[in-house]
């Protein structure tokens, strides 16, 4: 993992950064497995908010494994397609909880568009292949609701155990740094103000400050949506 660095995505196989045999197995919540955890537990309320957090070694034992897919079928109501593991008696099982988490997902990504955040949208296409790995067809990957929903969910894990280091975890330390984050930084302006003559020649409304704010970036993408020159900006 140190010498590879990421998991490489490919056509028809994903390479994964840790050896198989963890990412497959060992690190791999398999159904009615017990598999030794670090975990992230909340207590959420119908409208999104936390009530309760705890973080720590726990032993999970998972009901099911649903692909994206399958679990979207339960949301949808549709018929239940073996092929992609879905069967009634799991629809019965999981159809209220997975109804719950996506109601408090779609909340929250409510929440965050009306912070500033942006909705950086894309289009990701597959390969459908043939026995001997000749592509047959290019086609669009569907985004859906099940997809959004592990997004929120993951967002909300990060969120919380950054508050939790910032809050418990350093003070007691001291003022050092003692944990790794990602950011994301702020555009260079030159870039901006270039992406602005750019829109405005195309005939949309951008500021030409050079300064982004998430506020111009969202409107500049609610302005391109459902155009020819969507995917262009």
């Amino acid at each position: 993992a140190k010498d590879r660095g990421f998991s490489v995505y490919l056509v028809d196989r994903t390479i994964p950064m840790l050896p198989e045999v963890l990412s497959n197995d060992l690190c791999s919540l398999k159904p009615n497995e017990d598999k030794l955890t670090f975990s992230a537990i909340f207590e959420i309320d119908e409208t999104g908010k936390v009530l309760k957090r705890w973080f720590g070694k726990s032993v999970i034992n998972s009901n099911q494994r649903f692909s994206y897919e399958g679990a979207q079928e339960i949301l949808d109501g549709k018929k239940y397609d073996s092929a992609i593991g879905n069967t009634p008696e799991a629809a019965a099982l999981f159809s209220k909880p997975l109804h719950i988490l996506n109601k408090i997902g779609k909340i929250w990504q409510a929440n965050k568009f009306a912070a500033g955040a942006i909705d950086f949208e894309t289009e990701e296409v597959k390969f459908e292949l043939d026995k001997n790995g000749k592509p047959l067809r290019v086609f669009r990957k569907q985004r859906l609701d099940t997809h959004k929903l592990v997004e929120e969910y993951m967002l909300l894990a990060n969120r919380e155990v950054a508050e939790f280091i910032d809050k418990h975890i350093s003070k007691k330390i001291g003022s050092d740094p003692i944990f790794l984050y990602r950011i994301h930084d702020l555009p260079d302006p030159d870039r901006i103000a270039n992406l602005s003559v750019f829109a405005r020649a195309l005939g949309f409304n951008m500021p030409q400050s050079g300064k982004a704010t998430a506020e111009n970036i969202s409107n500049l993408l609610k302005q391109v949506t459902g155009t020819a020159q969507e995917s262009l900006i």
